[in-house]
């Protein structure tokens, strides 16, 4: 169809400086319709277009990427309608993968830290104060995430008051260490007899 509009150029001849603007306009009027009449016999493909287009952005916004340029919003013929479909599809296909892959890594990634061990977690959230902690804990409660001495629970056995500020009231050994680490960076292991 493009190439149909480069010959019917060609043949009406470029407006000449005698027929000014009105000639210029004609020849525009002349390529608009056929556009719009071109379009009217693929109207699905242009459906498609904006469906993988809209379902590109939804990838995009979960991936938190900034979403592609809506580029070629006039369509000069069903060819290139066809080609900048298959260009969305493409963009759809991709980002779904990417989404995808990453939920997969999410979840991989969670179960490895869901799997480690008490004594793990500790070095994972105390860092370079890992062996001192470990100690502290192993003497406290045996790693227990249940264990309970009056008003003092969990792995760090951390007070009521404590917890009440911190946290680490559940039986979930991540919140237990965070809510110990957020103590131990306030108060120092002063704070516990086994220290």
């Amino acid at each position: 169809m493009t190439f149909v509009l480069a010959l019917t150029l060609l043949f009406t001849g470029i407006p000449s400086e005698k027929h000014g603007n009105h000639s210029s306009r004609h020849v525009q009027h002349h390529q608009l319709h056929r556009i719009h009449s071109s379009m009217k016999s693929c109207p699905g493909i242009v459906r498609g277009i904006n469906w993988y287009r809209s379902k590109t952005w939804g990838w995009q916004r979960k991936l938190g990427v900034s979403r592609s340029r809506a580029e070629f919003q006039t369509f000069h013929s069903c060819p290139f309608a066809r080609w900048t479909a298959r260009l969305w599809i493409g963009r759809a296909h991709e980002y779904r993968i990417r989404y995808w892959t990453a939920v997969k890594a999410r979840a991989v990634e969670r179960r490895r830290v869901m799997s480690l061990s008490v004594p793990d977690i500790i070095c994972q959230v105390f860092g370079s104060a890992c062996g001192k902690a470990q100690a502290v804990a192993a003497c406290e409660s045996g790693y227990s995430v249940y264990a309970t001495n009056g008003q003092y629970y969990g792995i760090f056995q951390m007070g009521s008051s404590e917890r009440a500020r911190y946290g680490g009231s559940s039986n979930d050994p991540w919140e237990q260490v965070r809510a110990a680490y957020a103590y131990y960076s306030d108060a120092g292991w002063s704070r516990w007899q086994c220290a």
